[in-house]
């Protein structure tokens, strides 16, 4: 039966795995096909934000310069 102590000082244990240079090659090419899909998501959900904030920024200044013509004294006066 291993104890605490046993388990803190045995060597760490690494998995060696073993690949052609095809399945290597096909392996950073699944990787990177699956890093430019994250990459596009990220920009697509980026876009779509500064979308949304310069919308909500638009209709705020159109808001406010129509409180500000409200509250400017009138010429004819």
């Amino acid at each position: 039966m291993y104890s605490l102590f046993d388990f803190a000082f045995q060597p760490p244990t690494r998995t060696v795995y073993v690949v052609s240079e095809e399945q290597l090659g096909k392996l950073k090419l699944t990787q990177k096909e699956n890093e430019v899909k994250e990459t596009k998501a990220q920009l697509e959900q980026l876009e779509a934000a500064y979308d949304r904030r310069k919308s909500e920024l638009v209709d705020l200044l159109a808001n406010l310069e129509t409180e500000v013509k409200k509250l400017e004294p009138s010429k004819d006066g």
